[in-house]
């Protein structure tokens, strides 16, 4: 389904997921972190040749969807919380995905590169 968007209606599917994981309704909220989540188990759609504007550009990044997840990570209800927290985890384990393991750090501990003098 998420295959018949054009890059900019798709970029558009994204804010509105952020809004409806900010929504009051709790049941909103745990929607958008399932969906999210089914986003991570499968890859984030390829961009096309077009240039979008840079605040469209940034929402078909794993680091805007992993922003929206850490964001619910403090929810005032336990079960957008675990939800979340599930989202997380299924992001961090996902081995064969470089892109999204990678924007989990920049996310979580706001960095790019580890260098490997540090790590001595």
């Amino acid at each position: 389904l998420l295959g018949m968007f054009n890059d900019e209606d798709y970029a558009n599917l994204m804010e509105w997921l952020y809004k409806f994981s900010r929504n009051t309704k709790v049941s909103y909220r745990v929607f958008a972190m399932e969906v999210i989540n089914e986003m991570f188990l499968t890859s984030l759609r390829c961009r096309s040749n077009k240039s979008l504007p840079p605040q469209l550009e940034y929402r078909l990044t794993y680091q805007y969807l992993i922003k929206i997840v850490l964001s619910r990570c403090s929810d005032r209800s336990p079960s957008v919380r675990s939800k979340a927290l599930a989202c997380l985890s299924t992001a961090a384990s996902s081995d064969d995905n470089h892109e999204l393991t990678s924007a989990i750090s920049r996310a979580v501990f706001n960095f790019t590169h580890v260098d490997p003098l540090l790590m001595e």
